[in-house]
């Protein structure tokens, strides 16, 4: 079998919120490298927000934030960073419609005072859950108030809404420039903003484009919405079981959810391992 080149995200498909990295996605993830295959996370989260853990494991590349920061081997491939007066007028945007909102970026990523009330709450609830499943989450180091990024700005690659209802997020949606995609989360009140034009699938080309391999020898496993265009795009794209209803609709294929195993079944089921 020619070199496929595997993209998973990790919410939801490598890490499950409730058990944590399952054994048998770690033992899947050996064998499709063993095999001669190309592994490489896809999430959308920034750099800052995965952890040492996971950064550590046997990937092959890292596409962080929906496809706006591509690693190989810990080199930058490619890094999409909010334009400083774009991120000006979104941060007018979120203060009148007095949303919580972060600021995402590669270093650190910055929080209104509305998000750190949230983000808090979710330390709390951090504590209920087991060790292997917290140490994944995002680290209170990662994260810092909005005046420090006032006093020296960095780079940053998205953002994230956490709103009161969907009326909110409705009308932010209806106010943004056309040069940006939002991700909706209607269900939790929430959303991410990214580049139009720069999603996971974007992250997937670029990675292929730096191995001189074709989008049909491409495998993209997920989740949530923000794993819809690189599901889509990909030769063998894959939903897990626990996965939004509009992705299954795209998937080639719907494996089982990430508490029963369902990286390694797809995988398997794709003969890759």
């Amino acid at each position: 079998m020619s070199t496929k080149y595997i993209f998973i995200d990790i919410d939801g498909t490598l890490l499950s919120h409730t058990t944590g990295i399952p054994d048998s996605a770690k033992e899947a993830i050996g064998l499709a490298r063993a095999n001669g295959h190309k592994v490489f996370i896809n999430t959308g989260r920034v750099k800052s927000a995965v952890d040492a853990i996971i950064r550590s494991m046997p990937f092959d590349g890292m596409v962080y934030a929906a496809g706006a920061h591509v690693e190989i081997n810990e080199k930058t491939l490619v890094e999409h960073q909010l334009d400083p007066e774009d991120l000006e007028r979104l941060i007018e945007l979120f203060e009148d419609e007095e949303v919580g909102y972060v600021l995402e970026g590669s270093s650190i990523s910055y929080y209104n005072e509305k998000a750190i009330a949230f983000f808090n709450k979710r330390m709390e609830n951090k504590q209920l859950l087991k060790p292997q499943v917290s140490r994944h989450l995002v680290q209170e180091n990662m994260v810092a108030p909005l005046a420090n990024y006032f006093a020296r700005p960095t780079t940053i690659n998205k953002c994230s809404v956490f709103a009161d209802n969907n009326d909110q997020i409705y009308r932010l949606e209806e106010a943004l420039d056309d040069k940006f995609q939002f991700i909706i989360y209607d269900e939790n009140h929430s959303g991410e903003i990214i580049l139009r034009g720069i999603d996971k699938s974007y992250g997937i080309r670029k990675v292929l484009e730096h191995f001189g391999a074709d989008m049909i020898d491409a495998m993209a496993l997920g989740d949530s919405m923000n794993d819809y265009e690189m599901v889509k795009a990909a030769g063998a794209g894959v939903a897990m079981g626990n996965a939004h209803d509009r992705l299954k609709a795209v998937a080639d294929y719907v494996t089982f959810d990430v508490d029963d195993a369902g990286l390694f079944h797809a995988l398997k089921y794709y003969k890759v391992i």
